[in-house]
């Protein structure tokens, strides 16, 4: 719960979303796969995933997003919330 309680704060001061999903996944020995859903206040849903490379404590960018049934948008790299979400990670790897 308290991983939950983290990403949540850190979705809400960088990306101004509320945080609803956290996926994670090993991809290799050392690196981790993150993809956090959130919503915006206008109920859109968006996707944001990352690798988080624990050999040398970087992060890799994978994609922002936001889709709809309607339409498919791109989204920019957020710099300041993946160097949070990778050190909140780092710290429990």
């Amino acid at each position: 719960m308290a991983t939950h309680n983290g990403i949540t704060e850190l979705t809400k001061e960088f990306l101004d979303g509320t945080f609803k999903k956290l996926t994670m996944q090993y991809t290799n020995e050392g690196t981790l796969q993150v993809s956090i859903l959130y919503i915006d206040e206008n109920d859109y849903y968006f996707d944001y995933d990352m690798e988080i490379d624990s050999s040398n404590e970087s992060s890799k960018f994978l994609s922002h997003k936001c889709k709809t049934q309607l339409f498919k948008l791109d989204l920019e790299r957020m710099l300041g919330f993946e160097n949070a979400v990778s050190k909140f990670f780092q710290a429990s790897m």
